[in-house]
């Protein structure tokens, strides 16, 4: 995902555990202890959560293997989200919470974006600036835009191949450059019909390597039959409540 853990690791032992990355209000496994071992091992970032107040459930015993075993803290692991690509975000955060009516955000939709998203991410960086950064005052207004301006100019995508070599390379369009102009929108290409512009659905979506159908090099002539796969082979999907009976391609 977004960091790797053998580069933390690695972060860690040059910097003796003084890299900005090691802190216990995250970092460490417990925030009683300075102990960074799921930060170097797997990537894991710890997120406290308190019992909110009037909650309609109490935590009598909370069991731990790292020692935090706080019942009004609850601690939570995770991978940090990448923050790139954000411009093709549906809901921002894993759990959604920066996109939903119960934290003042606004979930997004095809009627409002992108300034829903732009809106639910200022107010994202706030959370993490008071949060994980510890500030004793939210950043401006103009450094929220600032902090949004960044996050949605940034882009990743692979852009090599082990065999295949440049994925951009003899008319092919993949990397990062060719995926920053990508149209987007809310129900863009929707299978069951949601696409606000009416337009139907069209299996056949990925284009990045037609042209190496057929390809001399026999690496990038099994992407293009690998694309082609994609695209056309048929999904059925079951055990999704609104989506169960649907049969559309991959693509």
């Amino acid at each position: 995902m977004s960091i790797s853990a053998a580069h933390v690791q690695q972060r860690y032992t040059a910097s003796g555990g003084t890299d900005p990355i090691f802190r216990t209000v995250d970092g460490s496994t417990c925030d009683t202890n300075t102990d960074y071992s799921l930060l170097t091992s797997r990537g894991l970032i710890r997120i406290a959560i308190a019992v909110p107040p009037g909650a309609d459930f109490q935590v009598r015993k909370v069991f731990n293997t790292y020692g935090c075993n706080n019942t009004a803290t609850l601690s939570m692991y995770r991978r940090p989200l990448p923050s790139t690509n954000l411009n093709f975000l549906t809901t921002v955060m894993w759990d959604g919470r920066e996109s939903s009516s119960q934290t003042g955000t606004t979930p997004i939709n095809s009627g409002n974006y992108p300034q829903s998203l732009l809106n639910d991410l200022a107010h994202q960086s706030v959370d993490a600036t008071l949060g994980h950064a510890q500030a004793t005052q939210p950043p401006t207004q103009a450094q929220q835009l600032q902090i949004v301006a960044l996050e949605t100019g940034l882009y990743t995508a692979q852009y090599s191949d082990n065999q295949a070599g440049g994925l951009n390379a003899n008319g092919a369009t993949g990397g990062a450059t060719n995926l920053q102009p990508q149209p987007f929108f809310i129900g863009i290409n929707d299978p069951v019909g949601l696409n606000p512009t009416g337009a139907a659905f069209n299996s056949a979506i990925f284009n990045l390597y037609n042209a190496w159908a057929n390809n001399n090099n026999p690496a990038r002539a099994s992407v293009a039959r690998g694309q082609a796969l994609f695209n056309s082979k048929p999904i059925t999907i079951s055990g999704v409540a609104g989506l169960n009976g649907v049969t559309f391609s991959a693509g």
